[in-house]
C-alpha cells in the first residue's frame, strides 16, 4: 500500500505517542512496585519500599487558576505547589530530586493502597493500576523550586549554595495541564 509522507509521517507519530504513553506507564507502575506504599495503624500512607523515582507528597493545593482567555474555554492557566520532603533520601537519588529544573516534567499519581488480600487473583495479572490502588496520574511542568527558608533554588540566574539549603522539606511551584484540570471538575 502507497501513502504519501503526511500520511505516514502522522502514522508514525501515532506509533511513537502509543509507545510513549506504554512506557510512562510501566515507569509509574515500576516506581509504585518500588515503593510499596501501604497504610499505617493511623491510617497514613507510608512507603514500605525505596524508589529513587518517587517520593510521597506531604501537601498538593492549587493556588492559581487563571481565566480563560475569550476564544477558550479551558483556564489559561493552572498552577499548584506540590510539598514533598527528601528526608531519607541519599546519593544519586538525592541528587536527582535536588535538581529539579524549571521545566522538567513530572507525573503526580494519586494513590489509596488497596490490601493485597482484597485483589482478585485475575485483577492482580491485568490491571496494575487497580492491583496497586491508583486513583488518577497527572502530569505536571516544574516552574520553580523552593527549599524551607523560601529560597529558589536551581535558578540559572540566580545560583543558589546546594551545601547550605534550608530544611529537608522542598516546595514545587508547578504549571498543571489546563485542559485536563477542565475536564477534571
Amino acid at each position: 500500500q502507497y501513502v504519501n509522507t503526511e500520511d505516514y509521517l502522522l502514522r508514525l507519530y501515532e506509533i511513537y505517542r502509543e509507545e510513549s504513553i506504554c512506557r510512562l506507564g510501566e515507569d509509574v507502575r515500576n516506581v509504585l512496585e518500588e515503593c510499596q506504599l501501604e497504610r499505617d495503624s493511623n491510617d497514613h500512607i507510608v512507603c514500605g519500599g525505596v524508589s529513587k523515582r518517587g517520593v510521597l507528597i506531604h501537601s498538593f493545593v492549587i493556588t492559581q487558576v487563571r481565566k480563560a482567555t475569550m476564544r477558550d474555554d479551558r483556564p489559561a492557566e493552572v498552577t499548584a505547589d506540590v510539598v514533598f520532603s527528601i528526608q531519607g533520601l541519599k546519593g544519586e537519588s538525592r541528587r536527582g530530586w535536588e535538581n529539579l529544573h524549571i521545566g522538567d516534567v513530572m507525573c503526580l499519581v494519586h494513590v489509596d493502597p488497596v490490601d493485597p488480600m482484597e485483589v482478585e487473583e485475575t485483577d492482580r495479572n491485568e490491571d496494575w493500576m487497580k492491583r496497586l490502588g491508583v486513583k488518577v496520574i497527572r502530569c505536571c511542568e516544574v516552574v520553580r523550586m523552593e527549599d524551607e527558608g523560601g529560597v529558589v533554588l536551581n535558578d540559572m540566574n540566580n545560583p543558589d549554595d546546594a551545601n547550605h539549603r534550608a530544611g529537608m522539606r522542598r516546595k514545587l511551584v508547578v504549571h498543571l495541564d489546563a485542559l485536563q484540570y477542565q475536564q477534571d471538575m
